[in-house]
């Protein structure tokens, strides 16, 4: 078992093999935490599969950063659906040209025929675009702000959740174009 980053360890719990570090002390990334080779009393060497617990407290920084102006791509509500038939591995198009949205996103879907509940290499594939269109919005501090937190949100949420966050020091730094938030966990 090895330390995962650096921290201090605060508690351990060891179910199979060697206590390397004591509570109290300071490991760095990649330090052998709990060892699985150890010597019994009459000098033999005896392999265990490592396992344990060691927790270990730290410092993180993240930090995000925003600008007042906002550009959106949002969709227009036009639409354009576009059909081939697919026929084994091959992609014949039923349509002609190519849709002239400059921005869009799209969605695809697949319709096999099937005979006696056997599917068949035969089918009818439809991509659905819809146009986009860039907006350009100006936001105030506010609102960036909720933004930004939103994301240090995020961040916690999908990798600090098997983390307990026993202080939070939150620092905002705000320029003409935009504001950077500072997390410091």
């Amino acid at each position: 078992v090895v330390a995962a980053r650096e921290a201090e360890i605060v508690s351990v719990l060891v179910r199979d093999g060697q206590l390397m570090h004591m509570v109290g002390d300071y490991v760095f990334e990649g330090d052998m935490l709990i060892n699985g080779i150890t010597t019994d009393q009459n000098g033999t060497v005896v392999k265990h599969h490592a396992m344990g617990e060691i927790i270990g407290k730290y410092t993180e920084t993240v930090e995000f950063s925003g600008t007042f102006t906002n550009e959106q791509l949002l969709p227009t509500g036009k639409t354009d659906n576009r059909r081939s038939l697919k026929l084994f591995s091959l992609d014949i198009p039923l349509y002609f040209g190519k849709n002239s949205y400059e921005y869009s996103e799209n969605e695809l879907s697949e319709n096999s025929l099937y005979f006696f509940e056997k599917k068949l290499p035969i089918g009818i594939k439809t991509t659905k675009y819809r146009e986009l269109d860039r907006i350009t919005s100006t936001l105030s501090e506010a609102e960036l702000k909720e933004q930004l937190m939103e994301k240090i949100y995020l961040y916690e949420k999908n990798f600090l959740q098997d983390c307990e966050i026993i202080s939070r020091d939150i620092k905002d730094e705000i320029t003409d174009e935009g504001m950077t938030l500072r997390d410091r966990k």
